[in-house]
């Protein structure tokens, strides 16, 4: 893995990079990873600008490769959407019977390692009895969830003696891995444009 990026986005910067290899003398996995040494390069900002134009482009064309798990990753998100908003209501509502603080963190670094992470299709009444477990013996209530495009994908911590994770599951497709990537990328050349612009 590299150290900036996440796997699949090395995996997509590494296609990238040799689609584009040919037309710049300049390698985009490099420039990205260490955008000061470029600073004082002839001409860079205009390299730079070209070459998220054309990044963009590749991401792009190979969006539209995936369209048709694009369609399954849409059903996939909507209907965990609405386990989401189904699971949330149950988790404010047993965290206040329970007394338990409910809190939306912008980070918390804890050690993972003897967390438990359950993932969920569905809402049933072992799982509600299972959250009022949770709820029951936490310390308090992480919620982790996040949005996708426009719907929420439910996760939250439930801290105690053991921690775990509830988390609404999606399949992962080529589609999901792609936008996330692209999402990664693009925040990589906002940072790099700080020290071409």
């Amino acid at each position: 893995m590299a150290e900036n990026w996440s796997d699949y986005t090395d995996i997509m910067l590494t296609e990238v990079s040799s689609r584009l290899g040919q037309k710049y003398k300049v390698d985009l996995k490099k420039m990205l990873a260490n955008p000061a040494n470029y600073k004082g390069q002839a001409n860079i900002w205009i390299t730079f600008s070209n070459m998220k134009e054309d990044t963009n482009k590749i991401l792009n064309d190979m969006t539209q490769e995936v369209k048709d798990q694009q369609q399954e990753l849409i059903a996939a998100v909507t209907k965990a959407d609405a386990i989401t908003s189904q699971l949330s209501q149950n988790i404010s509502m047993q965290a206040k019977q329970h007394n338990t603080p409910l809190i939306k963190p912008v980070q918390i670094n804890r050690d993972g390692t003897g967390d438990e992470t359950i993932f969920v299709d569905s809402v049933d009444p072992s799982i509600l009895t299972f959250i009022d477990k949770m709820a029951t013996n936490a310390s308090y209530i992480a919620d982790y969830s996040f949005m996708y495009k426009d719907r929420k994908i439910g996760s939250w911590l439930f801290s105690g003696e053991k921690s775990y994770m509830l988390t609404v599951y999606i399949p992962m497709n080529d589609a999901y891995l792609l936008d996330q990537s692209k999402e990664e990328i693009n925040g990589l050349f906002d940072s790099a444009e700080v020290y071409f612009a």
